[in-house]
């Protein structure tokens, strides 16, 4: 029997209704844990329990729980081709070492085990037959034995292109370039491998014709790549290509400078032409009761909606770090009494300080939350207490006027992609200056003037130690931080630590329409740290 998903036990990968939240050799992923991702993490569902497959005939090799390696409950099948798939975090495990399989059988089932946040598999290909394996920060050795999900699936392991010439054969060897013109208006990334992961070389300016090698094209990360001839890729898409190189023209793969090492330029966003920001304040209305929803925007499950009726908030945050979900959360909300919706643009991993990667991993879920809300605006937030070094601080950027060029071109281009769309500034940490963990808001917020000025409104985080009526709004001051846009609270409830009830969040409601603030009550359900705060996890009910 040919490859499976091991999601689906079907041709293709990964499946119809499953989606890779880590990808292989995830840059964000290594600046967030200090290792190298092996593989692909998959997922559908926020409760797990679907089948496992093996993903071709084999033996297992391992089947049994990983102790402290962090991989849960472990199965590692060899295959005829002498590599190994290997399946982490599952639920269930149900095949034994030594057990035959084949392509197609159920192994086991998706979990939470070991080292993980939610339900999802680990999956990886191996040249190596060590069960436990991790390269930590050593990417060679990862390159050398690990193989992408994608291209094992694709059998597209050996790129070669079309004219026969590997991948990496010197210019001046007989085979004739091909000519390309950047067509997008912010310039065009190079970029040392196929993927958007890559390390940036150099840029190359709009309607520049540079030379690509014939034949060479590379499709990975929804992308036709193409190699240049001087070494160094760019994404095909943002081309046109040209019958030959015009007359007057001589054709250059290298228009400027490779960026300097202490002062890289801002990588550009290469979908979008420039945008006008708004010239004038905005009114974004919301509810002024709301209710921030479980983290990863996962539809809301029956006891969420039961809270939800009984609390009758009428607005909802929900951080979209899952695809698919848009067309089951939203009409389970609305029949819950929900009316508005606030979309918090966020992807699993760390930010890093390219803007185009944030725009490619955000845009398609939001895409999906507008066409689930028909023809009401989208309403936007762009991430979460950047001021934090878990949220890019310090990594992504340094303080807050680099982090406003950053946020202003993913402004630009969800202007661009998104009709009718309503963007906010993201909510910083308040609490001010924690060395090594957070920026004094204000002065964070500071360095954000062009970026204020540009939204159609501002969030803030505001939160309690005591009953409720402690929470700390700080209403004037972020009124003039915002130039007269509309403030949103778009996390607004119990600090670290502290246990929520009704009489809390009926105090927080309160306190929050006595200024004039809308509030996205914080939590409808926690985890790990947030369990405190969560509705579930407290029965909180006013």
């Amino acid at each position: 029997m040919a490859k499976v998903s091991p999601v689906t036990g079907k041709a293709g990968y990964p499946g119809t209704g499953w989606f890779i939240t880590t990808q292989y050799v995830d840059e964000s992923y290594f600046q967030q844990f200090g290792a190298w991702h092996t593989g692909h993490d998959l997922a559908k569902s926020r409760q797990g329990g679907e089948p496992i497959h093996a993903v071709e005939d084999g033996v297992v090799k391992w089947a049994e729980f990983a102790g402290n390696n962090g991989f849960g409950n472990l199965i590692l099948i060899q295959h005829k081709t002498n590599l190994f798939s290997r399946y982490g975090h599952l639920a269930e495990i149900r095949v034994s070492k030594g057990q035959q399989v084949r392509a197609g059988d159920v192994i086991g089932t998706l979990g939470n085990t070991g080292r993980s946040t939610a339900p999802h598999l680990h999956f990886d290909v191996m040249r190596t037959n060590n069960a436990l394996d991790w390269p930590n920060k050593n990417k060679a050795r990862l390159l050398m034995e690990y193989i992408n999900p994608t291209d094992w699936f694709n059998e597209t392991v050996s790129f070669e292109p079309t004219d026969g010439t590997p991948i990496g054969t010197p210019a001046g060897t007989g085979i004739l370039p091909e000519f390309l013109r950047i067509i997008s208006a912010s310039g065009l990334n190079v970029r040392a491998r196929p993927s958007l992961g890559g390390k940036i070389l150099h840029s190359l300016p709009f309607r520049t014709i540079i030379e690509v090698r014939a034949g060479a094209r590379l499709n990975a990360e929804g992308f036709m790549w193409r190699e240049l001839t001087s070494g160094g890729w760019i994404a095909e898409a943002f081309t046109e290509i040209l019958p030959s190189a015009p007359s007057n023209t001589t054709p250059s793969p290298i228009v400027i400078s490779p960026l300097p090492p202490q002062q890289p330029t801002p990588p550009q966003v290469p979908v979008t032409p420039p945008v006008t920001p708004p010239a004038a304040a905005f009114t974004v209305t919301v509810a002024p009761r709301g209710v921030h929803a479980s983290a990863g925007g996962w539809s809301p499950t029956d006891q969420e909606i039961d809270l939800i009726r009984h609390n009758k908030p009428e607005s909802v945050l929900i951080a979209a770090y899952e695809g698919g979900q848009a067309q089951f959360a939203i009409p389970r909300f609305r029949d819950a009494g929900i009316k508005h919706f606030i979309i918090r643009a966020a992807h699993h991993g760390a930010v890093t300080g390219n803007p185009q990667d944030f725009v490619t991993r955000t845009l398609p879920i939001l895409k999906e939350y507008q066409a689930a809300l028909g023809g009401s605006p989208l309403v936007v937030a762009v991430h979460n207490e950047p001021n934090v070094t878990r949220e890019g601080w310090k990594t992504a950027w340094q303080d807050g006027t680099t982090f406003s060029r950053w946020y202003m071109q993913v402004l630009q281009a969800y202007r661009a992609e998104l009709p009718n769309v309503k963007i906010g500034f993201p909510a910083l940490s308040p609490g001010g200056d924690v060395q090594n963990l957070r920026m004094d808001e204000f002065r964070f917020a500071a360095g954000c003037v062009e970026a204020i000025g540009a939204s159609d409104w501002v969030g803030v985080h505001a939160y309690f130690v005591g009953d409720g009526n402690d929470i700390d709004l700080k209403p004037d001051r972020w009124r003039q931080m915002a130039q007269g846009r509309s403030i949103i609270i778009t996390e607004g409830g119990p600090a670290d630590g502290i246990v929520n009830n009704g009489t809390k969040l009926a105090n927080v409601y309160r306190r929050c329409a006595a200024v004039g603030l809308p509030v996205m009550a914080w939590l409808l359900q926690g985890a790990g740290e947030w369990r405190e705060a969560g509705w579930v996890e407290n029965n909180v009910r006013v």
